[in-house]
């Protein structure tokens, strides 16, 4: 039986770990529906009326009071002794450049002092927070009379002011709505709805400048007012909700993104959706800390209604160190161990469980390296820090994805794991990371062992499901959450057959383990490609449950799979038709005429093209191009082939009837090298083997860039089965044999 412990008593173990010396302190103040302060002269009804000149420093016995740091992990120091009082414009501070402060450089990681007050609300829960800042006195000393909302930050505990009125959406197709955001009432009133899991809350009034002795920042405050508010009682729906809080290995990517994936955005397709609902609010980036900082784990705490889940993972980003992102950076996201262990047992746990939300702590997928599960783990330790929250609070529940993923990567070996993390080579993807776009390789130079495409987030999803499901007879959550399965989850996880859920997978592709790494001999190469292809219908099985990868796919079968993926007309094609085994030449001049009539040509009569080739890479030119500059373009960015056309060694045995096409394709990105290129290079060969016969495999790298490319609406979610033009409304695909 899991055994409790008293929030306060965890706080007060962790104390000598942090900097703040406040969190701890237990309060004698009885917790209440509402409080109400006074600062200004004129008296106010109901409030407590601080106005008699005197700085009321915070203590226990009052429950309420300036204190001389933040509410933040570290706490920012205040000096508390130059807050001055105003009949009028009641408690403020002039900041003149002579406080300490952490960067003035470094957007999240500064200190522009300011006041903070400290109210004891008793208990965790959800409250409705009013602060009516004053006037603000900005560079000559005069008064900017109702401008104070400019020259003011306002936030609670930490919070980041900018970003909790300005976030529109927390997904990065702009799907999830940031619902409950903080708003000003005029130019003097700040209002915001605030989850605190600590009994007590940090009111934060700083300037939005750092101020000087030629130009000081004054911030002042007349009231403040707290209300308890209810746990959320409205709702779009009756049937409970699974909330998906994570970062990058958890988000759900859009087209401009394609080659990577996050099980947050595969997750929702293992449940039954008349009986719940999921909705992933990860992102890229995010740790314990900015989640929390930036107002995305409030948002869903007020938008959830008891009886909801938070499925939470934090991890890698909580490693994060230096000025910027590190554990000392005011709105970094790296945590040390300590702080990882009070954002988990202090603040996230103790809010979800004020609200009626159910904690559900999925431990990280493991990353690798070289292919092979990366032994160093992680630092802080999150696997291991979650399952100790969850044995000292038995309403707290674990899903290890951490032991199953390195049993996973291991059985699979490194050649395998490589191929479905994030390892990309030239022509695989026409998609975009923040360093540039994907298709001359990863702009990273790297295979990226943290991230990984939509085949390896739909195993995580397996194993996720399969550990609630070996949790269900002994632990109510976990049965409760295996009861919102559909029924084709539900019967794998009791049988392990899972091809009701993925009829994608195959034995020859899927669980070809252990292969030797290479496109010409490995059948798992391009896994993440057939699975996706097969999916929507693009292409077929060939032999019972397999699809045979390394054999020659005919001219017609391409033809056709091209045609559904482009929502192509095959009668178009009948001059490339063939029983005979694809080759490049030919490949290439049949792509070129699917592209002129999927994209068509402009009024100049030039070839319209994809955003992917335009609005993501600029008007970078080609390296034959004497207008290129790769010091402007830069060769990380551009979509288009590194290696010119003019150095293409092999162009001369090219079939006349298919020269003109394969230039045309080639200079458009289409098509590119196979030969001398790798995962995880920057690099195009200069052999384009136009004889070489196409495999279904390679087929399949072909097609998969092509329907990506072939998306309009490149912010739509990645995982989407839309292969229609408009890029908006699906329609399935039709695959037309050709007999």
């Amino acid at each position: 039986m899991k055994g409790k412990i008293c929030l306060l008593t965890a706080a007060s173990m962790l104390l000598g770990a942090f900097s703040v010396n406040t969190f701890a302190e237990e309060s004698n103040v009885t917790a209440k529906e509402s409080y109400s302060f006074n600062f200004v002269k004129e008296e106010a009804a109901e409030a407590v009326n601080l106005n008699d000149g005197k700085i009321p420093l915070y203590s226990k016995e009052t429950g309420y009071g300036f204190v001389d740091e933040t509410g933040a992990m570290p706490a920012r120091s205040l000096d508390t002794s130059k807050i001055t009082w105003s009949e009028t414009e009641g408690f403020r501070v002039t900041e003149n450049g002579t406080g300490k402060y952490l960067s003035d450089l470094n957007s999240s990681n500064y200190n522009y002092g300011g006041l903070v007050f400290r109210v004891d609300v008793g208990e965790a829960g959800g409250y409705k927070v009013k602060v009516e800042v004053s006037d603000s006195k900005f560079g000559t000393g005069e008064v900017s009379k109702g401008k104070a909302s400019k020259n003011t930050y306002v936030a609670l505990s930490g919070m980041q002011a900018t970003r909790l009125t300005s976030t529109a959406a927390w997904d990065s197709a702009g799907i999830v709505a940031a619902q409950h955001k903080a708003k000003w009432t005029g130019d003097s009133t700040w209002e915001f709805e605030f989850v605190t899991g600590e009994p007590y809350i940090k009111v934060e009034v700083e300037p939005t400048e750092m101020g000087t002795a030629k130009k000081p920042q004054s911030v002042g405050i007349k009231s403040i007012s707290i209300e308890k508010i209810e746990n959320n009682t409205v709702s779009s729906t009756t049937i409970p909700t699974v909330f998906v809080l994570g970062d990058s290995t958890q988000k759900t990517y859009t087209f401009e993104e394609a080659g990577m994936s996050g099980w947050g955005q595969i997750i929702g397709s293992m449940f039954d959706k008349n009986k719940v609902r999921v909705i992933n609010y990860s992102m890229g980036g995010r740790s314990m800390k900015n989640m929390f900082n930036e107002g995305r784990f409030n948002d869903i705490l007020l938008t959830a209604k008891p009886g909801d889940y938070i499925m939470l993972h934090s991890a890698h980003n909580d490693e994060s160190t230096g000025d910027s992102n590190g554990p000392e950076a005011r709105f970094g996201r790296g945590s040390t161990t300590a702080y990882y262990e009070r954002w988990l047992n202090d603040i996230y746990i103790p809010a979800m469980l004020s609200r009626g939300i159910t904690p559900i702590l999925v431990t990280p997928m493991t990353r690798t390296s070289n292919g092979e599960w990366k032994k160093s783990g992680f630092s802080p330790d999150s696997p291991s820090l979650m399952k100790k929250a969850a044995e000292n609070n038995s309403a707290v529940q674990v899903v290890d994805l951490y032991e199953g993923s390195k049993a996973y990567v291991e059985e699979i070996g490194a050649n395998t794991a490589n191929a479905i993390y994030m390892g990309i080579e030239a022509g695989e993807s026409p998609g975009k990371t923040n360093s540039g776009s994907y298709a001359n390789g990863h702009p990273d130079k790297k295979i990226d062992g943290t991230h990984y495409k939509e085949a390896l987030a739909k195993v995580w999803c397996k194993i996720i499901c399969e550990d609630i499901y070996s949790q269900r007879n002994d632990n109510e959550t976990m049965s409760a959450l295996f009861s919102y399965f559909d029924e084709d989850t539900a019967a794998a996880c009791e049988s392990g057959d899972w091809s009701a859920v993925f009829p994608e997978w195959t034995d020859d592709v899927t669980f070809a383990y252990n292969g030797d790494g290479t496109p010409e001999n490995d059948p798992a190469y391009y896994r993440n490609q057939i699975e996706k292809l097969l999916q929507l219908g693009v292409m077929e099985k060939t032999n019972g449950n397999n699809f045979e990868p390394l054999k020659g796919i005919t001219a017609n079968d391409f033809i056709s799979s091209l045609c559904a993926v482009w929502c192509l007309d095959v009668k178009d094609f009948e001059s490339f038709y063939g029983t005979e085994v694809l080759t490049r030449e030919k490949m290439a001049a049949v792509v070129l005429k699917g592209y002129e009539l999927r994209f068509g040509y402009d009024e100049d009569g030039d070839f319209n093209k994809p955003a992917y080739m335009t609005d993501y890479n600029g008007t970078t030119v080609t390296p034959d191009d004497p207008n290129y500059d790769p010091n402007l373009t830069g060769e990380e960015a551009q979509y288009y082939p590194l290696a010119g056309w003019g150095v293409i060694t092999d162009k001369d045995d090219i079939d006349p009837e298919y020269a003109e096409a394969f230039e045309t394709v080639y200079n458009l990105g289409l098509m590119r090298s196979e030969k001398g290129i790798t995962r995880g290079v920057m690099i195009n060969g200069m052999e384009i083997e136009p004889k070489a016969e196409v495999t279904r495999a390679k087929a399949a790298k072909m097609l998969w860039f092509l329907w990506v490319l072939g998306q309009e609406d490149v912010k739509k979610e990645n995982q989407i089965l839309t292969v229609t033009p408009d890029g908006v409304n699906y329609e399935a695909p039709v695959y037309t044999p050709i007999n």
